[in-house]
């Protein structure tokens, strides 16, 4: 009895321990990886151009900026021009679906945007799980103006 009880913690452990979570950081290395292997095009809301995305930064107040360009200089890599953004918090899970396209929609059936993509199903369901995903590890409470 001593020798399960010992097996089955030492599982328990080693499982846990395999099981963190991915910080904000990581999650949004996830999404850019995603953006960097398959061609994305990003329509806001009810917008019918389209603009490429090159990189995503996420705030930890939940906001999420898309770029379509990239500046390099000497100093650091950073986005610029960005194309759109939106809160995580704002996304419904239930109504937004990928078909063809990953279309986003708000908590008021109102459209956020969508992604055109050549993204496989599987590739929009992870990208669409990695979007939800940010609600559990942004905090809304840090907007100090309560978007």
């Amino acid at each position: 009895m001593k020798k399960l009880f010992i097996i089955c913690f030492l599982l328990t452990a080693t499982f846990s321990i395999n099981a963190q979570d991915l910080t904000l950081e990581e999650t949004e290395n996830y999404i850019n990886d995603i953006f960097k292997t398959n061609m994305v095009h990003y329509f806001s809301g009810e917008d019918n151009n389209g603009y490429s995305i090159l990189g995503v930064k996420i705030q930890r107040t939940g906001k999420v900026t898309f770029y379509n360009q990239f500046h390099q200089d000497q100093k650091t890599n950073e986005f610029n021009n960005p194309i759109g953004s939106f809160s995580v918090f704002d996304l419904d899970e239930k109504k937004t679906v990928y078909y063809s396209s990953l279309y986003l929609i708000d908590n008021k059936g109102k459209s956020i945007g969508h992604f055109s993509t050549k993204l496989s199903q599987s590739e929009g369901n992870r990208l669409l799980k990695a979007l939800f995903y940010l609600k559990t590890i942004c905090d809304k409470s840090l907007d100090p103006f309560g978007h």
